[in-house]
């Protein structure tokens, strides 16, 4: 909960470290709401299972964390610039065949 992280933090400085009472007791509640929440938190669930026989492979992967905007911007650029050099190797392609009469 963003709402309590700064209410912890004054709580664990201001009150703690700082003998301010009230702040010991904000704090305190900050951290209990969070214990609650913690507490009360879904339990891990079995997605999928299956008995793997002797010469089976178990293939785990993930495919990782989505690009960032500039991964993304790169690869498009990437992109484009391949097509443009597949774009001229066949236009040069073309011409050679043009001059040459090559079939």
């Amino acid at each position: 909960m963003a709402l309590l992280d700064p209410a912890r933090k004054l709580g664990l400085s201001r009150g703690v470290f700082g003998n301010s009472r009230f702040w010991l007791v904000v704090g305190g509640v900050a951290w209990g709401v969070r214990a609650v929440n913690w507490a009360r938190r879904s339990q891990e669930q079995t997605i999928f299972r299956q008995v793997i026989e002797p010469g089976q492979a178990l293939v785990i992967s993930s495919s990782g964390p989505p690009p960032t905007r500039r991964e993304h911007r790169r690869s498009l650029k990437a992109e484009r610039r391949l097509g443009r050099r597949e774009l001229r190797e066949q236009v040069a392609t073309a011409r050679m065949r043009r001059r040459h009469r090559i079939l």
